[in-house]
Protein backbone atom coordinates (compact mmCIF):
# COMPACT_ATOMS: atom_id res chain seq x y z
CA UNK A 1 0.00 0.00 0.00
CA UNK A 2 2.91 2.35 1.07
CA UNK A 3 4.75 1.18 -2.65
CA UNK A 4 1.00 2.53 -4.30
CA UNK A 5 1.17 5.54 -2.25
CA UNK A 6 4.66 6.30 -3.73
CA UNK A 7 3.90 5.36 -7.07
CA UNK A 8 0.98 7.67 -7.03
CA UNK A 9 2.68 10.34 -5.38
CA UNK A 10 5.28 10.16 -8.44
CA UNK A 11 2.07 10.29 -11.06
CA UNK A 12 1.02 13.30 -8.95
CA UNK A 13 4.58 14.34 -9.06
CA UNK A 14 4.61 14.20 -12.80
CA UNK A 15 1.17 16.13 -13.65
CA UNK A 16 3.43 19.06 -12.21
CA UNK A 17 4.86 21.72 -14.46
CA UNK A 18 8.67 22.73 -12.98
CA UNK A 19 7.53 26.15 -11.90
CA UNK A 20 4.49 25.29 -9.99
CA UNK A 21 4.82 23.79 -6.60
CA UNK A 22 1.04 23.35 -6.36
CA UNK A 23 0.72 21.56 -9.41
CA UNK A 24 -1.46 25.19 -10.49
CA UNK A 25 -0.53 26.23 -13.95
CA UNK A 26 1.39 29.60 -14.18
CA UNK A 27 1.03 32.48 -16.69
CA UNK A 28 3.89 32.16 -19.11
CA UNK A 29 4.76 31.51 -22.59
CA UNK A 30 3.03 28.09 -22.60
CA UNK A 31 -0.68 30.37 -21.92
CA UNK A 32 -3.39 29.47 -23.87
CA UNK A 33 -4.84 32.97 -23.29
CA UNK A 34 -1.44 34.82 -23.42
CA UNK A 35 -0.71 33.71 -26.64
CA UNK A 36 -4.03 34.78 -28.08
CA UNK A 37 -3.65 38.04 -27.14
CA UNK A 38 -0.25 37.98 -28.66
CA UNK A 39 -1.42 37.11 -32.09
CA UNK A 40 -3.86 39.53 -31.61
CA UNK A 41 -1.68 42.30 -31.46
CA UNK A 42 0.47 41.07 -33.96
CA UNK A 43 -2.80 40.96 -36.25
CA UNK A 44 -3.74 44.65 -35.34
CA UNK A 45 0.14 45.96 -35.90
CA UNK A 46 0.12 44.15 -39.32
CA UNK A 47 -3.49 46.11 -39.94
CA UNK A 48 -2.00 49.05 -39.06
CA UNK A 49 1.00 49.03 -40.86
CA UNK A 50 -0.93 48.07 -44.14
CA UNK A 51 -3.20 50.88 -43.57
CA UNK A 52 -0.61 53.30 -43.27
CA UNK A 53 1.32 52.54 -46.32
CA UNK A 54 -1.93 52.55 -47.89
CA UNK A 55 -2.31 55.92 -47.02
CA UNK A 56 1.21 56.87 -47.77
CA UNK A 57 0.40 55.53 -51.37
CA UNK A 58 -2.51 57.53 -51.47
CA UNK A 59 -1.23 60.67 -50.46
CA UNK A 60 1.52 60.34 -53.33
CA UNK A 61 -0.92 59.67 -55.60
CA UNK A 62 -3.39 62.60 -54.71
CA UNK A 63 -0.04 64.53 -54.88
CA UNK A 64 0.95 63.48 -58.18
CA UNK A 65 -2.69 63.91 -59.57
CA UNK A 66 -2.48 68.06 -57.95
CA UNK A 67 0.94 68.27 -59.43
CA UNK A 68 0.04 67.30 -63.21
CA UNK A 69 -3.55 69.17 -62.53
CA UNK A 70 -1.71 72.31 -61.43
CA UNK A 71 1.03 71.83 -64.66
CA UNK A 72 -1.83 71.58 -67.11
CA UNK A 73 -3.42 74.66 -65.96
CA UNK A 74 0.14 76.90 -65.80
CA UNK A 75 0.41 77.96 -69.49
CA UNK A 76 -3.58 79.43 -69.59
CA UNK A 77 -4.68 79.88 -66.19
CA UNK A 78 -1.72 80.28 -63.60
CA UNK A 79 -4.16 81.51 -60.96
CA UNK A 80 -5.62 78.22 -61.24
CA UNK A 81 -2.66 76.47 -60.99
CA UNK A 82 -1.54 78.70 -57.78
CA UNK A 83 -5.12 77.87 -56.18
CA UNK A 84 -4.36 73.89 -56.88
CA UNK A 85 -0.88 74.54 -55.28
CA UNK A 86 -1.96 76.39 -51.87
CA UNK A 87 -4.56 74.12 -51.45
CA UNK A 88 -1.95 70.85 -51.80
CA UNK A 89 0.44 72.86 -49.73
CA UNK A 90 -2.17 74.04 -46.92
CA UNK A 91 0.61 76.60 -46.15
CA UNK A 92 3.93 74.65 -45.82
CA UNK A 93 6.88 75.35 -47.73
CA UNK A 94 7.43 73.81 -50.70
CA UNK A 95 9.97 70.67 -50.34
CA UNK A 96 10.88 69.59 -53.78
CA UNK A 97 12.24 72.00 -56.34
CA UNK A 98 9.16 70.85 -59.23
CA UNK A 99 6.80 72.11 -56.37
CA UNK A 100 8.32 75.44 -55.91
CA UNK A 101 9.25 75.60 -59.35
CA UNK A 102 5.48 75.17 -60.39
CA UNK A 103 4.16 78.08 -57.82
CA UNK A 104 7.36 80.26 -59.05
CA UNK A 105 6.08 80.03 -62.08
CA UNK A 106 2.42 80.96 -61.39
CA UNK A 107 3.16 83.50 -59.34
CA UNK A 108 5.79 85.20 -62.06
CA UNK A 109 2.81 84.71 -64.80
CA UNK A 110 0.38 86.89 -62.35
CA UNK A 111 3.00 89.67 -62.23
CA UNK A 112 3.88 88.32 -58.86
CA UNK A 113 7.35 88.70 -58.68
CA UNK A 114 7.93 89.48 -55.38
CA UNK A 115 6.50 86.73 -54.23
CA UNK A 116 8.18 84.32 -57.37
CA UNK A 117 11.50 84.87 -56.85
CA UNK A 118 11.91 83.71 -53.37
CA UNK A 119 10.28 80.12 -54.59
CA UNK A 120 12.42 80.21 -57.95
CA UNK A 121 15.45 80.40 -55.61
CA UNK A 122 13.78 77.75 -53.34
CA UNK A 123 14.13 75.56 -56.12
CA UNK A 124 17.48 76.10 -57.22
CA UNK A 125 18.46 75.21 -53.34
CA UNK A 126 16.51 71.78 -53.53
CA UNK A 127 18.25 71.42 -56.99
CA UNK A 128 21.15 73.42 -57.77
CA UNK A 129 21.40 71.70 -61.54
CA UNK A 130 17.78 72.46 -62.67
CA UNK A 131 17.93 74.16 -65.93
CA UNK A 132 13.82 75.69 -66.12
CA UNK A 133 14.80 76.91 -62.31
CA UNK A 134 17.75 79.08 -63.82
CA UNK A 135 15.46 79.62 -67.21
CA UNK A 136 13.43 81.55 -64.82
CA UNK A 137 14.87 83.53 -62.36
CA UNK A 138 16.84 84.69 -65.37
CA UNK A 139 13.66 85.95 -66.30
CA UNK A 140 13.19 87.50 -63.66
CA UNK A 141 16.14 89.39 -63.42
CA UNK A 142 14.92 90.37 -67.37
CA UNK A 143 11.84 91.70 -65.85
CA UNK A 144 13.87 93.88 -62.89
CA UNK A 145 16.06 95.01 -65.75
CA UNK A 146 18.95 93.28 -64.51
CA UNK A 147 20.54 92.63 -67.18
CA UNK A 148 23.99 91.17 -65.67
CA UNK A 149 22.17 88.78 -63.48
CA UNK A 150 20.12 87.75 -66.36
CA UNK A 151 22.93 86.72 -68.17
CA UNK A 152 24.65 85.21 -65.24
CA UNK A 153 20.99 83.13 -64.43
CA UNK A 154 21.33 82.26 -68.31
CA UNK A 155 24.46 81.25 -68.34
CA UNK A 156 23.84 78.32 -65.59
CA UNK A 157 20.83 77.28 -67.11
CA UNK A 158 22.75 76.77 -70.26
CA UNK A 159 25.27 74.67 -68.70
CA UNK A 160 22.69 72.36 -66.95
CA UNK A 161 20.21 72.26 -70.25
CA UNK A 162 20.62 69.06 -72.22
CA UNK A 163 17.68 69.77 -74.80
CA UNK A 164 19.92 71.07 -78.32
CA UNK A 165 16.67 73.07 -78.67
CA UNK A 166 16.27 74.47 -75.19
CA UNK A 167 19.90 75.67 -75.51
CA UNK A 168 19.23 77.52 -78.84
CA UNK A 169 16.69 79.32 -77.30
CA UNK A 170 18.67 80.27 -74.48
CA UNK A 171 21.39 81.46 -76.27
CA UNK A 172 18.60 83.38 -78.96
CA UNK A 173 17.85 84.91 -75.17
CA UNK A 174 21.94 85.78 -74.19
CA UNK A 175 22.32 87.33 -77.74
CA UNK A 176 19.71 89.99 -76.79
CA UNK A 177 20.54 90.76 -73.17
CA UNK A 178 24.48 91.10 -74.35
CA UNK A 179 23.02 93.30 -76.72
CA UNK A 180 21.68 95.86 -74.02
CA UNK A 181 24.69 95.48 -72.19
CA UNK A 182 27.04 96.95 -74.92
CA UNK A 183 28.90 93.36 -74.92
CA UNK A 184 28.82 93.01 -78.73
CA UNK A 185 31.70 90.38 -78.65
CA UNK A 186 29.90 87.82 -76.64
CA UNK A 187 26.53 88.43 -78.31
CA UNK A 188 29.04 87.84 -82.13
CA UNK A 189 30.15 84.54 -79.90
CA UNK A 190 26.72 83.82 -79.48
CA UNK A 191 25.49 84.23 -83.04
CA UNK A 192 28.35 82.21 -84.48
CA UNK A 193 27.91 79.29 -82.16
CA UNK A 194 24.11 79.12 -83.21
CA UNK A 195 25.59 79.87 -87.23
CA UNK A 196 28.37 76.82 -86.89
CA UNK A 197 25.03 74.16 -85.23
CA UNK A 198 22.88 75.00 -88.41
CA UNK A 199 20.49 76.70 -86.36
CA UNK A 200 20.66 80.35 -88.03
CA UNK A 201 16.78 80.49 -87.49
CA UNK A 202 17.47 81.16 -84.03
CA UNK A 203 19.13 84.31 -84.78
CA UNK A 204 16.85 86.88 -85.05
CA UNK A 205 17.88 89.17 -88.01
CA UNK A 206 17.20 92.45 -85.42
CA UNK A 207 19.46 91.28 -83.30
CA UNK A 208 22.35 90.53 -85.85
CA UNK A 209 21.39 94.20 -86.99
CA UNK A 210 22.17 95.73 -83.15
CA UNK A 211 25.29 93.40 -83.32
CA UNK A 212 26.53 94.75 -86.36
CA UNK A 213 25.79 98.25 -85.10
CA UNK A 214 27.82 97.66 -81.99
CA UNK A 215 30.35 96.67 -84.10
CA UNK A 216 30.61 99.60 -85.64
CA UNK A 217 29.28 98.45 -89.35
CA UNK A 218 25.73 100.52 -89.32
CA UNK A 219 26.05 99.96 -92.97
CA UNK A 220 25.92 96.19 -93.34
CA UNK A 221 23.38 96.11 -90.24
CA UNK A 222 21.16 97.85 -93.06
CA UNK A 223 20.73 94.38 -94.50
CA UNK A 224 19.21 92.02 -92.03
CA UNK A 225 16.95 94.90 -90.83
CA UNK A 226 15.62 94.68 -94.16
CA UNK A 227 14.74 90.93 -94.19
CA UNK A 228 13.18 91.90 -91.03
CA UNK A 229 10.58 94.36 -92.57
CA UNK A 230 10.24 92.30 -95.34
CA UNK A 231 8.40 89.58 -93.11
CA UNK A 232 6.75 92.19 -90.63
CA UNK A 233 6.58 95.71 -92.55
CA UNK A 234 5.40 97.74 -89.27
CA UNK A 235 7.15 96.08 -86.89
CA UNK A 236 7.80 99.21 -84.43
CA UNK A 237 11.97 97.85 -83.15
CA UNK A 238 12.66 97.11 -86.73
CA UNK A 239 11.87 100.86 -88.58
CA UNK A 240 13.20 102.15 -85.21
CA UNK A 241 16.34 101.02 -85.43
CA UNK A 242 16.69 101.73 -89.32
CA UNK A 243 15.47 104.79 -88.15
CA UNK A 244 18.67 105.09 -86.05
CA UNK A 245 21.14 103.84 -88.40
CA UNK A 246 20.07 106.07 -91.09
CA UNK A 247 20.68 108.86 -88.77
CA UNK A 248 24.12 107.21 -87.79
CA UNK A 249 25.00 107.84 -91.52
CA UNK A 250 23.29 110.43 -92.14
CA UNK A 251 20.36 109.64 -94.55
CA UNK A 252 18.02 112.03 -92.96
CA UNK A 253 15.47 111.81 -94.91
CA UNK A 254 14.98 108.03 -94.67
CA UNK A 255 15.44 108.49 -90.90
CA UNK A 256 12.62 110.80 -90.41
CA UNK A 257 10.49 108.76 -92.33
CA UNK A 258 11.27 106.11 -90.39
CA UNK A 259 10.74 107.78 -86.56
CA UNK A 260 7.84 109.19 -88.46
CA UNK A 261 6.45 106.34 -88.83
CA UNK A 262 7.67 104.90 -85.24
CA UNK A 263 6.50 108.21 -83.72
CA UNK A 264 2.55 107.95 -85.51
CA UNK A 265 2.05 103.89 -84.19
CA UNK A 266 3.58 104.61 -80.41
CA UNK A 267 3.18 108.36 -79.61
CA UNK A 268 4.56 108.06 -76.23
CA UNK A 269 7.95 107.06 -77.30
CA UNK A 270 10.32 109.51 -76.21
CA UNK A 271 12.71 108.21 -78.12
CA UNK A 272 11.18 108.07 -81.39
CA UNK A 273 10.45 111.97 -80.93
CA UNK A 274 13.98 112.90 -79.78
CA UNK A 275 15.62 110.83 -82.99
CA UNK A 276 12.56 112.67 -85.13
CA UNK A 277 13.77 115.73 -84.39
CA UNK A 278 17.81 115.11 -84.21
CA UNK A 279 16.67 114.13 -88.50
CA UNK A 280 14.32 117.39 -88.73
CA UNK A 281 16.63 119.57 -87.40
CA UNK A 282 19.11 118.40 -89.69
CA UNK A 283 16.93 118.65 -92.80
CA UNK A 284 16.29 122.51 -91.53
CA UNK A 285 12.72 121.99 -90.24
CA UNK A 286 13.70 123.44 -87.06
CA UNK A 287 9.66 124.24 -86.11
CA UNK A 288 8.86 120.85 -86.32
CA UNK A 289 12.05 119.69 -84.79
CA UNK A 290 11.26 121.55 -81.63
CA UNK A 291 8.23 120.39 -81.53
CA UNK A 292 8.95 116.75 -81.25
CA UNK A 293 11.81 118.12 -79.22
CA UNK A 294 9.77 119.63 -76.33
CA UNK A 295 7.43 116.02 -76.80
CA UNK A 296 10.39 114.28 -76.28
CA UNK A 297 10.63 116.23 -72.84
CA UNK A 298 7.65 116.58 -71.72
CA UNK A 299 7.30 112.53 -71.98
CA UNK A 300 10.55 111.83 -70.14
CA UNK A 301 8.91 113.59 -67.32
CA UNK A 302 5.74 111.89 -67.66
CA UNK A 303 7.34 109.00 -67.12
CA UNK A 304 9.25 109.68 -64.18
CA UNK A 305 5.88 110.84 -62.44
CA UNK A 306 4.42 107.48 -63.47
CA UNK A 307 7.38 105.69 -61.84
CA UNK A 308 7.27 107.95 -58.42
CA UNK A 309 3.35 107.31 -58.42
CA UNK A 310 3.79 103.34 -58.42
CA UNK A 311 6.09 103.89 -56.06
CA UNK A 312 4.49 105.70 -53.60
CA UNK A 313 1.32 103.46 -54.38
CA UNK A 314 3.21 100.74 -53.41
CA UNK A 315 4.18 101.83 -50.18
CA UNK A 316 0.09 102.63 -49.77
CA UNK A 317 -1.91 100.75 -51.86
CA UNK A 318 -5.44 101.70 -50.37
CA UNK A 319 -4.59 104.89 -50.81
CA UNK A 320 -7.78 106.27 -53.05
CA UNK A 321 -5.94 109.66 -54.25
CA UNK A 322 -2.72 107.78 -55.03
CA UNK A 323 -4.96 105.68 -57.00
CA UNK A 324 -6.65 108.29 -59.05
CA UNK A 325 -3.65 110.03 -59.31
CA UNK A 326 -1.78 106.65 -61.09
CA UNK A 327 -4.97 106.44 -63.00
CA UNK A 328 -5.16 109.82 -64.06
CA UNK A 329 -1.05 110.02 -66.01
CA UNK A 330 -2.02 106.57 -67.34
CA UNK A 331 -4.53 107.92 -69.25
CA UNK A 332 -3.44 111.26 -70.37
CA UNK A 333 0.21 111.50 -71.47
CA UNK A 334 1.70 114.48 -72.99
CA UNK A 335 0.70 114.89 -76.55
Amino acid sequence: MNAARKKGGRRQVANRTPDSPDGKPQEGASSPNRSRRVWALLLLLTGLIAAWAGLVQFNRSSRERLLTQAEAALPQDPAESERVLRAMLAGDTPRDARTALLLAGALFQQGKLEEAQPLARRALDLSPDNSAAWRLLAMMHQTNRQIYSAIEAYRQALKYERDPETQRVIRRELIGLHVQAGESAAARQEIETLKAQGADEFVPPLQEAYVLRLEGNAKAALEPIERSLQREPDSVAALMLRGTIRLDLKQYDGAAADLERVAQMQPANKEAHYKLAVALRELGLNEKANRHFDLSRRLAEHAAAVVAARSQLAADPDNPQLQRQLLDLQQNPPQ
